[in-house]
């Protein structure tokens, strides 16, 4: 059985494609996972967007990520790197994966299997 449990919320327009901008997206699809291969929607989470035409207000995109604070990780087709370094401060890793949901979630949780062989 897996130890850890990942919280996962995914950019999506479609509830199938990861195939979203971080910032553009109007909802999140939420996942539960393991390395076992347990993967669950949770909840479909409906947001405000945070990219106002290209721009964004440091606050607003705070109280956004905000919303994710019950994720460790958060996939979108893209993510900005002002979204991705207040996403980091608020203990949420981002990944940029575009593509098919369960593909996305398999592809990062195989990452962090590889990153926790190399922890002592």
């Amino acid at each position: 059985m897996a130890d850890k449990i990942y919280t996962i919320a995914v950019a999506t327009t479609d509830g199938e494609m990861s195939n979203t901008h971080f910032g553009r997206a109007d909802k999140f699809y939420i996942y539960d996972a393991d390395s076992d291969g347990y993967v669950e929607l949770r909840e479909v989470r409906h947001v405000e967007p945070i990219c106002k035409g290209g721009y964004h207000y440091k606050d607003e995109m705070q109280r956004g990520v905000e919303k994710f604070a019950d994720c460790g990780y958060v996939i979108a087709a893209k993510i900005g790197e002002g979204a991705a370094g207040v996403l980091s401060q608020n203990g949420i890793k981002s990944f940029e994966i575009a593509g098919y949901i369960y593909d996305a979630i398999d592809r990062l949780i195989e990452y962090e299997g590889l990153l926790n062989l190399f922890e002592i």
